[in-house]
């Protein structure tokens, strides 16, 4: 065990006492709390009776398409029984509500999915003091276009420097034009995602003796091996716990970091096999990334763009 885990930044330090982990510790604390919430006796524990509560929230004000569940057979073998449980008593309140527009609820919807998230993948690090989420619309309230969306970014996760020395972050998520019905799906997947990336900016440690193993777990772009083991075990807790089906932008993400590796002309040994992934895909997907970048530089540099990548 690294000498920095749970160690706090300085014992005379005025500010929070905090985490301070290798990225394989992260792994674990998490896989740990995982198995927590999964083997819980009495039932859905409370971390994921407020998902379910949710997603009834969402249904009876008509923002919800049952269609995000992973599945719906009650005596489905891959889902916890306690989820089969509530299926049985919930499935047709779900089913029974009509999809509205999300328009006015997005912001809401969103806070209360970090809350839930937070509790769920988490353990309760990332609050809104320690993680503040902003929605980023397209338009302005007078209609005008927001020059802080872009077209290029579904969400962003970055260090907060409003607090000088302080380890927090801020989340951004853009919004999307896709049909109302797709929207929660897709919101999901960008937060969890960027939720990860919180978490490794507010709690693995930085100090000179851990700083080279940080860049190893996480990558040149933060998509390293870590972070996709990471992303593969919140997929399959998801699933089997809160019964819904996240890419978490898993395919995107290494594309990204792939692509990265290939511009400094770097490599490292893959386990493809580990990950579930193919070599030849993911080298496909870093090959779409790589005209994605260079497309959106020329759209960045084109005269009169007055909103994309800013």
């Amino acid at each position: 065990m690294s000498q920095c885990f749970l160690r706090p930044v300085r014992q005379n330090d005025t500010r929070r006492r905090l985490l301070s982990m290798k990225g394989e510790q992260v792994l674990c604390m998490i896989e740990e709390h995982f198995d927590n919430l999964t083997n819980y006796m009495g039932g859905l524990h409370p971390d994921l009776a407020s998902w379910f509560d949710l997603l009834l929230a969402l249904a009876k004000k008509g923002l919800l398409d049952d269609k995000i569940l992973y599945k719906t057979e009650m005596e489905n073998d891959s889902v916890h029984p306690a989820v089969r449980e509530w299926l049985k008593d919930n499935l047709e309140t779900l089913r029974s509500s009509s999809q509205t527009e999300w328009t006015s609820a997005e912001d809401e919807t969103l806070e209360k999915l970090h809350d839930v998230f937070n509790k769920a993948f988490f353990r309760g690090a990332l609050s809104p003091a320690r993680n503040p989420l902003e929605f980023i619309r397209k338009n302005n309230p007078d209609g005008t276009p927001n020059k802080k969306w872009t077209s290029s970014k579904a969400g962003l996760s970055q260090p907060d420097g409003a607090l000088p020395g302080s380890r927090r972050s801020v989340i951004r998520i853009y919004e999307t034009s896709l049909d109302s019905g797709d929207r929660l799906k897709y919101y999901m997947n960008v937060l969890l995602h960027e939720m990860i990336h919180s978490f490794e900016i507010n709690y693995c440690c930085r100090c000179h003796s851990c700083n080279s193993s940080l860049q190893d777990f996480w990558g040149q772009t933060g998509h390293g091996v870590g972070f996709i083991k990471l992303l593969k075990k919140a997929q399959a807790f998801a699933k089997r716990t809160m019964n819904i089906d996240l890419h978490v932008g898993l395919r995107e993400g290494l594309a990204t970091e792939i692509y990265a590796l290939q511009e400094k002309q770097l490599e490292i040994e893959w386990p493809w096999e580990e990950l579930g992934l193919s070599e030849s895909e993911m080298m496909e997907a870093a090959e779409w990334c790589r005209k994605r970048k260079a497309s959106e530089q020329i759209q960045d540099s084109a005269p009169g763009d007055e909103t994309l990548g800013q």
